[in-house]
């Protein structure tokens, strides 16, 4: 019983990490990086993605009235 809660434990510090593990200093135990670790640098770069494509589509949409603008200045030229 003692040898299977071991193996539990040893495969949640594997998947989960240790306490103190998620900010590894060196190169070696960034590589070493769990899976809790992973998913937390992962939602970090999603979160900055999504506020770029917000950027993208705020100027997307104001480059998109500038022209509209552009158009309706030359008809009323016309």
């Amino acid at each position: 019983m003692m040898v299977r809660i071991k193996e539990l434990q040893r495969r949640l510090d594997q998947t989960l990490g240790k306490p103190g593990n998620l900010y590894a200093s060196s190169a070696r135990d960034r590589e070493k990086m769990t899976i809790g670790a992973r998913m937390v640098r992962v939602e970090t770069q999603v979160n900055h993605m999504d506020k770029k494509v917000d950027q993208v589509i705020v100027l997307l949409n104001k480059i998109l009235n500038d022209r509209e603008e552009r158009e309706n200045v030359k008809e009323d030229e016309v």
